[in-house]
């Protein structure tokens, strides 16, 4: 089984027969997290305009439901 981001997972045939198995694809989207870091003293509204602004102009990215950006 390859990732989207192309690593190769080995799966024991035991976790998969006793275990759940998510399918993030049956869908055919798969959601994808990002982590950034910014500095203090960073306009954090400017800041999400911009990858907001970024992410419509990317092939593929979803409109509904629509990428979210914020700080944890």
């Amino acid at each position: 089984m390859r990732t989207p981001s192309k690593k190769v997972l080995v799966i024991p045939n035991g976790q998969v027969i006793e275990g759940i198995v998510p399918n993030y694809s049956i869908k055919g989207n798969i959601r994808i997290g990002l982590s950034a870091w910014l500095p203090y003293n960073e306009d954090y509204p400017k800041v999400k305009e911009l990858l907001l602004a970024g992410l419509k102009d990317i092939n593929g990215v979803l409109t509904y439901p629509a990428p979210e950006v914020g700080i944890r």
